[in-house]
């Protein structure tokens, strides 16, 4: 995705049963607070097509490998509570722009969804009858620009050309703060991503046909969505963006293209799910918004594996050598 153009200028980081009337699923995991034992990580692995293992297994960095399982983890359990389906028929497969795609039946084609990952986090989203939806979520700081302002001075001299001049008077406004234009460049950052995600374009997209202006600053525990988008001067009436902090330090942008809906299905789709009950009937999400808004569900890596049912047996591979290529990733990335 577009992304790749952070991960140049950042030196080569790596940078992605409900009921009928659910209609939207915002999920978050931090998965920098997950130390896997070797038993979470051989049922996480084998839960996954095997494709996406091998995918998996060649990061280089833990944090990169578990943020990239617990994306498929979460499209998986989505699926098979959705749809009330076996892990072993939920199948996916990626489109031509390598978008992931779910393949089961009809009604799954109503559904959109997408995931990424960033900082210490990994995002889910699903809705249904919608045209497109996309998401990205972002750290606020990196910790190399904590160094010298030299660093980000550098940084923003090579991103300045994926953005609009007015886009760029709202990241770096005059007598702002350095930490805070790179909050506002990583704000920016997300809600052209989101979009570019959910059109499903990738790197030959030209980001500075896209304009956002953002009205409203992020606070916790609120979704903005007056942000606005113009392309060729042009506004995008038609398109949402939801953005959200999902702690003080990451925001999250989802950009929805909407169908036509009746008031009913609008009603129905306020409701966020909360699929993880433990056997004793405990809720394991950390916090679950419901108030109308569509706040991010706070899951854990534990809570999730425990949710999901037993691994696909046909992928499962040696225990052994499962947690050995885990173990050998490096713990973190040298800048």
């Amino acid at each position: 995705m577009v992304l790749s153009t952070v991960q140049k200028a950042m030196k080569g980081d790596v940078w992605s049963k409900t009921n009928a009337t659910t209609h939207i699923v915002r999920w978050a995991v931090n998965v920098n607070d997950w130390t896997p034992t070797e038993k979470q990580w051989t049922k996480a692995i084998n839960s996954v097509q095997a494709e996406e293992q091998e995918r998996i297994n060649r990061f280089k960095y833990k944090l990169d490998a578990k943020a990239s399982l617990v994306g498929r983890l979460l499209m998986r359990f989505w699926a098979i509570k959705t749809f009330q389906a076996s892990n072993e028929i939920v199948i996916f497969d990626r489109s031509d722009r390598g978008r992931p795609r779910l393949l089961l039946n009809n009604d799954a084609k109503k559904w959109t969804f997408n995931v990424s990952h960033a900082g210490d986090y990994t995002v889910f989203v699903a809705q249904k009858n919608v045209e497109c939806l996309g998401v990205d979520v972002m750290r606020l700081q990196d910790p190399r620009f904590a160094e010298n302002d030299s660093k980000i001075l550098e940084f923003f001299h090579i991103m300045k050309k994926q953005f609009t001049t007015e886009e760029w008077s709202q990241i770096c406004p005059e007598n702002a703060k350095l930490s805070d234009q790179a909050a506002n460049f990583f704000r920016f950052w997300t809600l052209k991503e989101s979009f570019v995600k959910a059109i499903g374009h990738g790197l030959g997209f030209n980001l500075q046909r896209l304009s956002f202006s953002t009205h409203s600053p992020l606070h916790m525990g609120k979704v903005c969505k007056d942000s606005t988008l113009f392309i060729g001067g042009v506004q995008q009436e038609k398109w949402q963006f939801e953005e959200n902090l999902i702690d003080s330090e990451h925001s999250v942008c989802t950009a929805i293209q909407n169908s036509p809906q009746s008031p009913l299905e609008v009603a129905e789709a306020r409701a966020i799910p909360n699929y993880f009950q433990s056997p004793q009937k405990e809720p394991i999400v950390i916090a679950n918004k419901t108030n109308g808004e569509n706040n991010f569900s706070l899951l854990t890596c534990e809570s999730l594996l425990s949710a999901m049912p037993q691994p696909i047996a046909k992928y499962s591979s040696e225990e052994n050598e499962i947690w050995k290529d885990f173990c050998q990733k490096f713990d973190k990335k040298l800048f």
